[in-house]
């Protein structure tokens, strides 16, 4: 198999928000959160507010490795490739297992709630393997007629190409 490396995991918001209005709510949900699954809510906080800004928490490093964040970025893992069959590289059981977690859901589609229904959180990251790369996309929303949110993802396969291998004109 080949050696798998995650990229670098960014955030999009698709709107601008009152830092100062949800700031106390955020960690009322944290709270209320860790009350109901303390084995899961602990340490587990992974979007903030720092600087009148939404960021990923500095913790989401090894997000791929983690039972708890991995579900959270990846939602359930239904990743169709536009024009393509879909996510390619395989992650690894022991990974792809764990990429559906419902209360990580639960959670996801609370928090989302309470940021506004007209947030969508944008996950944008990348996984590289021998031969190629695979960018991914999620986008993830409030869902008012579930418990659990929307889910929008994305796979696109890259394929490594050396340029010697092109043919000359």
């Amino acid at each position: 198999m080949a050696q798998i490396w995650f990229g670098d995991l960014e955030l999009q918001t698709s709107k601008d928000l009152n830092y100062n209005e949800i700031s106390e709510s955020l960690e009322t949900l944290y709270n209320n959160w860790n009350n109901k699954h303390p084995e899961v809510f602990k340490n587990f906080r992974p979007i903030l507010i720092t600087d009148n800004e939404l960021v990923l928490n500095n913790n989401l490093i090894g997000w791929e490795d983690d039972d708890y964040l991995l579900p959270f970025v990846v939602q359930g893992g239904e990743f169709p490739s536009y024009g393509q069959p879909g996510k390619h590289i395989s992650w690894g059981w022991n990974r792809e297992d764990k990429f559906k977690n419902d209360i990580i859901s639960e959670f996801t589609n609370d928090l989302l709630k309470l940021l506004g229904n007209d947030i969508e959180l944008n996950l944008y990251w990348q996984v590289t393997t021998d031969g190629g790369y695979e960018s991914y996309a999620t986008t993830i929303s409030a869902n008012n007629d579930s418990k659990y949110p929307n889910i929008d993802g994305c796979a696109t396969w890259y394929e490594d190409y050396d340029e010697d291998d092109d043919e000359e004109w």
